[in-house]
């Protein structure tokens, strides 16, 4: 769950880009920011005598074993009664690849290579909330902001591109405004007027003078959102003012310095709109010598989880809990529009359920209510088995004395645990000469843990 953190300040988070780096699970709900970083191998589980313990009613004793063999992580159940999901699908082992989505009772995480101890999920400006991935991508562009060195921001619909420039125009520490426009809403004759500003009388119907948009945005930042609406005869303008940081309004022979970080979005990749004459190479040569790519949605999915439990909360930072069903249900969606489109879904989530405690894949839409409920069905029927080899008796067998030793003996509860039969564990039992007498009342814990020491079979 988000705690006071969350409306902290950017802190420490750096992606490495080490292709060695060890590999481990960043835990994403219901906490975000705890690590699984096994050193060789490691029980997950909510006994406190696990490597890594994860609280949760649905968590078993001993839930599941990860292992790591130089970069790769490999994640085995260990007969836990609610199963390991690995992308949505019910499996008993599986290796990782980098972004996969594990999912053990309430917990889910995602395999990511180099992260520090201090990675956290945060604001890192007002608006603007970002894990790791994002982070890494916006520390440079922060120094560079700092300096004032234009920037061209590129990204798909919804990734957060005015919020970036606004986060880009805090950083840089400027006293002025920050103004942003939007190009395409500017008819192409009235362009130049609208950003350079104009003299009374420089043409048909101005009747006063207009201080342009350069100007009113002289010390702060200016946002050029959709910028490769500019016609070219605007863009010559634009890199005239880039180059000597001065404006001439229109019907005014004078130039007037102008002090401005120039920010440019975009959802094109400049390349493609030079090689399509739509945009001038000499403007990218002097504008785009840094350009910030953000990643879309999929790219990042470990945010998905706490931007959306962030949507579903007031000002108080109260809001209902969501069931971890739900969070994996939401990590396997497109967002063709990104955090813009999540955002949407969690407020109309919230708003058409606003009495209910904890959301779940019932309170779902009914146009997607379909497709949730069948994936639902098909993960817990179908057990999957991704590149794994089967358990064995003598694995299974320490198990079963593991949990009988936990449970005082009980062999339904154990089995059941265990995802087993009553007739199976006693068969294992009987094939090791363990007396079935003795496996009931108190001496269980004792002669279970002294069995641990037999051979396997």
């Amino acid at each position: 769950m988000l705690d006071n953190d969350t409306t902290e300040t950017h802190r420490s988070m750096q992606l490495r880009d080490n292709p060695e780096a060890s590999p481990s699970i960043l835990w994403v709900h219901p906490e975000y920011g705890q690590i699984t970083r096994p050193a060789r191998r490691c029980v997950v589980g909510r006994a406190a005598t696990c490597d890594v313990q994860l609280k949760g009613v649905k968590i078993s004793r001993e839930h599941a074993e990860i292992a790591r063999n130089g970069t790769t992580l490999s994640v085995r159940d260990l007969g836990s009664r609610n199963g390991l999901y690995v992308n949505g699908m019910r499996c008993e082992s599986a290796i990782l690849q980098e972004g996969d989505m594990v999912r053990l009772g309430e917990w889910v995480g995602f395999l990511m290579t180099g992260l520090t101890t201090d990675v956290c999920f945060s604001e890192l400006a007002p608006g603007l909330f970002s894990g790791p991935r994002l982070a890494g991508v916006l520390e440079p562009a922060r120094m560079l902001a700092q300096c004032g060195v234009p920037l061209v921001i590129q990204g798909a619909t919804g990734t957060g591109k005015e919020c970036v420039a606004r986060a880009l125009h805090a950083w840089s520490g400027r006293s002025g405004e920050y103004v942003a426009v939007n190009c395409a809403a500017i008819p192409g004759q009235l362009a130049e007027s609208e950003l350079f500003g104009h003299d009374k009388g420089a043409f048909t119907g101005a009747e006063r003078a207009r201080l342009g948009i350069f100007r009113a945005a002289d010390r702060g930042t200016l946002l050029l959102d959709e910028f490769l609406e500019l016609s070219a005869r605007t863009q010559a303008k634009l890199l005239r003012v880039l180059e000597e940081r001065t404006v001439q309004p229109l019907g005014d022979g004078r130039a007037y310095p102008v002090d401005v970080l120039l920010l440019a979005a975009t959802q094109q990749p400049l390349a493609d709109m030079v090689q399509s004459g739509q945009l001038r190479s000499d403007l990218v040569a002097r504008l785009g010598v840094c350009t910030l790519c953000l990643p879309s949605l999929a790219c990042r999915r470990e945010d998905i989880a706490p931007l959306f439990v962030h949507f579903t909360r007031d000002r108080a930072g109260a809001g209902p809990a969501v069931s971890s069903e739900l969070i994996e249900w939401l990590c396997q969606q497109p967002w063709e529009q990104n955090v813009r489109e999540l955002e949407w879904f969690a407020r109309a989530m919230v708003t058409l359920h606003s009495h209910v405690a904890c959301l779940t894949l019932d309170h779902l839409p009914a146009s997607r209510r379909g497709g949730a409920a069948a994936s639902a069905e098909a993960s817990d029927h179908a057990v999957v088995t991704r590149r794994r080899p089967p358990i064995d008796d003598g694995v299974l067998y320490e198990q079963l004395l593991r949990v009988l030793t936990d449970n005082g003996g009980v062999v339904r509860r154990a089995a059941e645990e265990l995802g087993i039969t009553r007739q199976k564990a006693y068969r294992l039992l009987e094939k090791q000469g363990v007396p079935l007498e003795m496996l009931r009342g108190t001496k269980a814990p004792t002669v279970c843990a002294a069995e641990l020491n037999r051979p396997q079979i």
